[in-house]
């Protein structure tokens, strides 16, 4: 079982071997699996596989361990993760296992033959804490099934410094899981970035380098945690150029709360105050739930005098729109969305 904190490091190699191995750097294994069943099912060590170079087209399972820690990880050290990386392996999972789990410096290949009809690069169920640090997701998955992360039944995983590139889902976390997609992390022409099925996605979108058609996604009674997004509103948002000028604030999203503050000017307006005059377009991301009744109120200042019946609201067809004579006027209001999380 070894003391505490003791290190157990096992080698992996393309010129080892699962039979004369016995996994140290002069005699290595020659698969990753090999390596993984010389774990103890019971360890207080601390284990690392260190991976040599070359491709393994392996769906590696971790199961029912509990150690320390237990890392699987590229022997080159990895910090450029937007080139091809020189361990590239099928499928890793950690299945009950607990401690603290890393698998770092690899890519993820051959992803059309993972074993099983849940097509995940790396899965944790039932398991703990899993860093997932310097690794490569380039080969297209655009349009399948395929996750590159996937946790479930409580499992909690954490990113640093890994790209996405072209994926059909960056991570989900299902039932009572947690995936957090950390700032470092990058990517582009992925169609889902985060779906958060009965379980916690989080990702930091203002600044996040990861793009994605359809940033997050909730499912069931899943949470999405993303932080402010806040778009500035100015003078391109205008539908009604011909009356509406100098449109300057705010609108913000969180969670499925969106908060609005904006100021105009109305030079134009006319006599007939029935006709109303569209203020701004509500950008994508930030549209109110159609459930809403048609017109929507939304409070409305005015620095002069304000014609009878002045009022402000958001339409069906989410646009701002204003009663509201000319001259400065100042927009503010909150209104629920059922919008993709948008991309800043």
């Amino acid at each position: 079982m070894g003391a505490y904190g003791e290190t157990l490091d096992l080698y992996v190699t393309k010129t080892g071997s699962d039979q004369s191995g016995d996994g140290t750097e002069k005699n290595p294994f020659l698969t990753i699996q090999a390596a993984v069943n010389q774990i103890p099912l019971l360890t207080s060590s601390r284990v690392t596989i260190w991976i040599g170079d070359g491709v393994y087209l392996e769906d590696v399972a971790i199961r029912n361990l509990k150690a320390v820690s237990i890392t699987l990880r590229s022997r080159q050290s990895v910090t450029d993760v937007t080139s091809d990386l020189s361990v590239k392996v099928r499928s890793i999972s950690f299945i009950s296992s607990l401690g603290y789990q890393q698998v770092n410096g690899i890519e993820f290949v051959d992803q059309a033959n993972i074993s099983g009809q849940l097509k995940c690069a790396i899965y944790s169920e039932q398991s703990s804490y899993l860093a997932v640090w310097n690794c490569r997701f380039a080969e297209t998955t655009y349009g399948k099934s395929n996750r590159c992360l996937f946790a479930t039944g409580g499992s909690k995983i954490a990113t640093n410094n890994n790209y996405y590139l072209n994926q059909n889902c960056i991570a989900e976390a299902r039932n009572l899981a947690d995936i957090n997609i950390d700032p470092s992390d990058q990517g582009t022409g992925n169609d889902y970035g985060i779906i958060a099925d009965n379980g916690t996605a989080r990702i930091k979108v203002v600044g996040s380098k990861v793009k994605a058609n359809k940033i997050a996604e909730v499912r069931n009674q899943g949470n999405v945690v993303t932080g402010k997004i806040i778009r500035q509103i100015t003078n391109d948002d205008i539908s009604d150029r011909d009356n509406i000028t100098n449109v300057n604030g705010t609108i913000k999203r969180e969670g499925d709360t969106v908060t609005i503050a904006i100021k105009y000017e109305c030079n134009n307006y006319p006599s007939d105050a029935s006709n109303t005059r569209n203020v701004i377009l509500v950008p994508a991301g930030f549209q109110r739930d159609q459930s809403y009744p048609a017109y929507h109120p939304l409070a409305l200042y005015r620095n002069e005098t304000q014609p009878a019946g002045a009022r402000a609201g958001l339409t069906q067809a989410s646009r701002v729109v204003a009663y509201s004579g000319n001259g400065s006027s100042y927009i503010s209001g909150t209104w629920v969305t059922n919008d993709p999380i948008p991309i800043i």
